[in-house]
């Protein structure tokens, strides 16, 4: 990730104690680094999204299994961050679950996708669904004419 700034980076076991930590971390490195220059709207995107992502490398991905590691990871490019989500789990089929859940209605469960994509500037799973990339962009940001998969697969 060439031109880009690492603000946090962590690798974790799959265990709630250890996601529970990540997160105490991120959440405060979100708040110093953001405030006065962003809204709290993005430190709160930013957060869930990390949430969303690492709850379902835990239950999912590494099956609670603390054998397995969960890779996490903020960086900052201009008016943008790009968080990355990775774990060591068997991965899904996303073309599929993307459109079951995006297009179908609330339910109990099977929303993260839509919490994934309704706090994100832009995402997309790569690895066979094993890694979640997320962008996120302060608004009034330079959104436009780059392309965005050859972009960031030049630079994981």
């Amino acid at each position: 990730m060439n031109d880009m700034t690492a603000l946090f980076e962590m690798e974790i076991p799959g265990t709630v104690s250890a996601a529970a930590d990540l997160f105490e971390q991120l959440r405060r490195l979100l708040h110093a680094r953001l405030a006065g220059s962003a809204p709290s709207e993005l430190a709160f995107a930013m957060e869930i999204v990390a949430r969303e992502a690492i709850q379902n490398a835990l239950d999912y991905g590494c099956g609670r299994d603390s054998a397995k590691t969960i890779r996490f990871s903020v960086r900052e490019r201009g008016r943008s961050f790009l968080m990355v989500v990775s774990d060591d789990g068997p991965g899904f089929d996303t073309v599929r679950t993307i459109a079951r859940e995006l297009g179908s209605g609330l339910g109990i469960s099977g929303n993260g996708i839509r919490i994934i994509s309704g706090y994100t500037d832009r995402f997309e799973y790569v690895d066979g669904g094993r890694t979640l990339i997320a962008v996120f962009f302060l608004k009034g940001g330079i959104h436009a004419d780059v392309d965005f998969k050859r972009k960031l697969e030049s630079e994981i």
